[in-house]
């Protein structure tokens, strides 16, 4: 993933985070978007990353998504990105199930 990739990524989760707001019923001239989407953020990023580790097929390739993950340099980030592709088939439609799946269950709970 390369830093375009990488900002592409966060604008990507931004958009859908406002999205997700929107649909919820908020309003961006009179809700503080920043403050709901700082609560969102950290559930996303956590479902994202317990259905990826969830959807890798051996104890091996969870453990090396473990260490990558901790990892913070550019590089390391590609090679996640490249490990997860090789590793999760159809990864770019695993992945929108995970945003249906959260946006889905956050526009339920927000009906309560």
């Amino acid at each position: 993933m390369t830093q375009n990739d990488t900002t592409t990524e966060i604008t990507n989760d931004e958009q859908f985070l406002d999205q997700l707001l929107v649909l919820a019923g908020f309003n961006p001239e009179e809700d503080d978007f920043d403050f709901l989407k700082d609560d969102l953020r950290p559930l996303l990023s956590e479902r994202i990353t317990l259905k990826l580790y969830a959807a890798l097929p051996t104890e091996e390739d969870r453990a090396t998504f473990d260490t990558m993950m901790t990892a913070d340099d550019e590089t390391k980030t590609e090679e996640l990105y490249a490990f997860l592709i090789s590793r999760i088939p159809h990864f770019d439609d695993f992945m929108a199930n995970i945003y249906q799946e959260f946006q889905a269950e956050y526009l339920e709970a927000m009906k309560d």
